[in-house]
């Protein structure tokens, strides 16, 4: 009974690891390479494709409008009702248009990166929630910003491979040769996200529509003026990089010197997590340790002071 039931308890951890992997490589392929891979890319077909500043910074609109969009779209009932549904059809949808960013026409790459960042949109709400309630239903207060890693991933994977694939066949074997990658991850890794754990809990993205904290119009504006501050140097990071003369060189390096500060930061918030957690579990232990102890003594005390009342009862009866 015990080897039976340490193997179930090695099956359980394993299939965990498995299912932040997946989580981490949806990620990956979802922002890294849909979201973040043309920034890499940007300086490439500016050479190759005559993608001008103006035109650049309007794929980019489009494919940040496309993800405002997608983001919105997982407020519906019908799609949170097939989260896991949605996201695996979305994320197919990331990897088919970044390989079809090869065909030579603005007007193409308008609607692609529209539809890249709806379904990036999707894929990180969902994701997010799925992984969010499992790593609550498991105890596993690490799981998200390993989750959340995977981002880091993705960046790295495009700023290593977009210049050397370039050498192969320029801009175009760029979004091939990352699609073709992102579909062979995603193949290999997504059949182990699932929903499936070991207790049901509602998610996020269903409780949002029946509680809302306070601060929470405080919480969308600082977001969104954050994500409105990171847009430019995000977009055009590497291509500043390229057309500045002393710096020219680590053109192909600095996308990838992003990700890993973006990997760094999740590791030390998963750490802190995890010290939080462990916080919270020892002033619970005290706390409850406080309430027993005087409930102790004075159950301890009870018996014997009810037994001397009844003694001296019985005393002055017999007197």
């Amino acid at each position: 009974m015990g080897s039976m039931t340490s193997m179930s308890a090695r099956g359980r951890v394993a299939d965990g690891r498995a299912f932040v992997l997946a989580g981490a490589m949806l990620l990956a392929v979802a922002m890294g390479v849909g979201r973040f891979a043309y920034t890499p890319i940007i300086p490439i077909m500016e050479r190759d494709a005559g993608l001008t500043v103006a035109l650049a910074g309007t794929l980019a609109s489009s494919n940040l409008f496309g993800y405002f969009v997608g983001s919105l779209l997982t407020i519906l009932p019908a799609l949170r009702a097939r989260r896991l549904l949605a996201v695996r059809c979305a994320i197919a949808t990331v990897v088919v248009t970044t390989a079809a960013m090869a065909i030579p026409s603005p007007l193409a790459w308008l609607v692609l990166r529209l539809v890249t960042g709806v379904a990036s949109g999707v894929v990180l709400v969902f994701a997010s929630s799925i992984v969010i309630d499992r790593a609550v239903a498991e105890r596993r207060p690490a799981w998200p910003g390993l989750f959340f890693g995977g981002v880091g991933i993705g960046v790295a994977l495009t700023g290593a491979l977009a210049a050397p694939l370039a050498q192969i066949g320029g801009s175009r074997a760029s979004w091939i040769g990352l699609a073709f990658i992102s579909a062979l991850a995603v193949a290999l890794t997504v059949p182990s996200f699932t929903t499936t754990g070991p207790a049901a809990l509602p998610s996020a993205a269903t409780k949002a529509g029946s509680t809302r904290a306070p601060g929470f119009p405080w919480l969308a504006a600082l977001y969104g003026i954050q994500g409105f501050s990171y847009v430019i140097p995000a977009t055009f990071l590497v291509a500043l990089v390229a057309d500045t003369p002393a710096t020219a060189r680590f053109a192909a390096s600095s996308w990838g010197s992003s990700s890993a500060a973006s990997l760094r930061s999740r590791r030390r918030r998963g750490r802190g997590s995890r010290r939080a957690s462990a916080n919270r579990a020892r002033s619970s232990r005290r706390s409850s340790s406080r309430v027993w102890a005087p409930s102790q003594r004075s159950s301890c005390r009870t018996p014997s002071a009810s037994y001397s009342r009844r003694s001296r009862s019985a005393g002055r009866s017999w007197g």
